[in-house]
């Protein structure tokens, strides 16, 4: 089966769990206090807008490795998509970001464009709820998996919280001395994707299912070549959609990353390849928040010309080192069918 319309069976069987945790919890908070339970209607509304479930999916297949799934694996996997959300939430506080998935993001909603500070404050409060709900997910999971697997599991998966937590505090540094002329290198660049982004996307999701279906450290290794490449080519595709794609399907404004001043891979390279009136141009770009389309349109002509091509090569080489680490790999059909599709791996094509 196409690893494509495999996400999509996922994503109509996670959907309905989703629902019934929400109506549950909103049920459960009003008992408790109907004044603040809107809280909870925001996390419910925000975590179930249109979304890939990518990471979600991510831990049912990784299951899917070494234990045949079922419905206890889709209900644990609820885990991520809370996850998600609570560092949505909050990354959408620190980029500034108005928009996500298509929606003014949870501090815009909350501020109504007054309160600022309000608005802030009651995001972070929604995004940590989001985090405890993921615990309790894991905690509660079906007796079919052992308390040693599930304890093991949402240490796992603090771990990794954490390792998110500094990947992004390692962004905001590296973000900072960049824009004040700061060397900056590749390897800085990719650590930090790999912290921030891979092990939120592939690597932690994926070692979730294979805990809770008995995997052992050696095979959780094995699973690391797979995701470290992986995470890595993801985020550089990402990085070119956030500039190129449509907005209507990435859900976030596309200058939002230059407004920023984000340092990509993409843009990295861009400014290292550029010439110095291509420089001066993408630097008055960078972090400007008032960005003028014709800036942006001159920004996407400097990048096309001086990175594009070389990041996308970068990506599909990362994505075939992934390939290659999984495909002759002991797992089970099942699990491997999905992220191995023909030579290509899911969502590396734009």
């Amino acid at each position: 089966m196409d690893a494509d319309q495999m996400l999509q069976d996922y994503q109509r069987r996670i959907e309905p769990g989703l629902q019934a945790f929400f109506r549950e919890k909103i049920k459960y908070t009003e008992n408790i206090d109907h004044d603040t339970a809107h809280i909870v209607r925001s996390l419910s509304e925000f975590t179930l807008r249109k979304a890939k479930r990518l990471r979600a999916a991510f831990l049912y297949y990784g299951y899917a490795l070494f234990a045949p799934p079922n419905d206890d694996v889709v209900h644990a996997s609820l885990a991520m998509e809370l996850v998600q959300s609570y560092l949505l939430i909050h990354d959408d506080i620190i980029d500034r970001d108005p928009m996500r998935r298509g929606k003014p993001t949870v501090h815009v909603q909350y501020a109504a464009g007054k309160d600022e500070h309000y608005g802030n404050s009651m995001a972070v409060l929604i995004g940590n709820v989001g985090n405890s709900y993921a615990v309790d997910i894991l905690t509660e999971a079906a007796s079919r998996f052992s308390d040693q697997q599930k304890i093991r599991a949402v240490r796992e998966m603090n771990s990794y919280i954490l390792t998110v937590i500094l990947g992004q505090v390692r962004d905001l540094q590296q973000q900072r001395d960049w824009m004040k002329g700061g060397p900056i290198s590749e390897n800085d660049i990719l650590k930090t994707i790999h912290m921030k982004s891979g092990v939120y996307t592939v690597e932690g999701p994926l070692y979730l299912g294979a805990i809770l279906a008995g995997a052992d450290d050696r095979e959780l290794k094995q699973l690391s070549r797979y995701a470290k490449p992986l995470g890595i080519a993801f985020q550089l595709r990402d990085d070119i959609n956030g500039l190129y794609g449509d907005e209507g399907k990435t859900g976030k404004p596309a200058d939002s990353d230059v407004k920023q001043g984000k340092c990509t891979l993409l843009m990295y390279r861009a400014l290292q390849a550029a010439t110095p009136v291509e420089q001066a141009a993408l630097r008055a770009a960078l972090g400007n928040q008032g960005l003028t389309a014709q800036q942006l349109d001159e920004v996407r002509d400097i990048v096309k010309r001086r990175s594009l091509d070389s990041i996308v090569a970068f990506a599909d080489e990362q994505a075939g080192r992934a390939v290659s680490a999984i495909r002759d790999a002991p797992f089970r059909a099942e699990g491997k069918e999905y992220v191995v599709q023909d030579g290509d791996v899911i969502e590396f094509k734009i």
